[in-house]
């Protein structure tokens, strides 16, 4: 394979052939086998991956079961590459990758992305990284008034819990004392 493979990937086709060149010296074709896991959801995204051939499946974590959110199978879909945008403790793979059938990804470093898209588009790299920016700061929000509400249940269930005995002891209590008043 050379570096004409990349000519046929939608994603590389605005580049010129000397951008698909640089890409193609920095990055690797990898050519693995049906059932290979490429990446892993939550580790960092140390790679872009660019489908070439074959088809990948892309599953998240929810809850206790595995959940497939996509699969790749058009050359030039891709995956990854986060770390352009963020540094490793915040950009983690979105999904797990594994390969459906045997498939040809090209796998350029995250860091390598990052420079080339600064060189080539700044002004671009400038507002991807702060979509991206301003997205992780949405989902930590949102998880934050998650955890706020869970723990705002969980006080009320259990102050709840705690009152009710309290309240069954002093209605108790006041019908004992009545019946005591009564019967005196």
């Amino acid at each position: 394979m050379d570096v004409e493979v990349l000519r046929t990937a939608f994603l590389t086709e605005g580049l010129t052939d000397a951008q698909r060149q640089q890409m193609w010296d920095l990055g690797d074709v990898l050519e693995v086998g049906d059932g290979t896991e490429v990446f892993v959801e939550g580790e960092p995204a140390d790679h872009l991956w660019i489908l070439l051939e074959g088809a990948v499946q892309l599953t998240r974590r929810s809850g206790g079961d595995t959940v497939v959110v996509a699969t790749m199978t058009t050359s030039g879909q891709w995956a990854g590459g986060l770390r352009a945008w963020a540094d490793a403790s915040a950009a983690g793979y979105r999904a797990t990758g594994t390969t459906t059938t045997a498939s040809s990804l090209f796998r350029l470093p995250s860091t390598e992305l990052g420079r080339l898209i600064d060189e080539w588009f700044p002004f671009g790299k400038h507002l991807i990284t702060g979509i991206f920016q301003t997205v992780r700061g949405i989902e930590a929000t949102v998880r934050h008034r998650e955890s706020l509400v869970a723990l705002g249940t969980m006080a009320a269930g259990l102050a709840h819990e705690i009152n009710n005995p309290a309240s069954a002891s002093l209605r108790a209590v006041a019908a004992l004392s009545d019946a005591c008043d009564d019967m005196l």
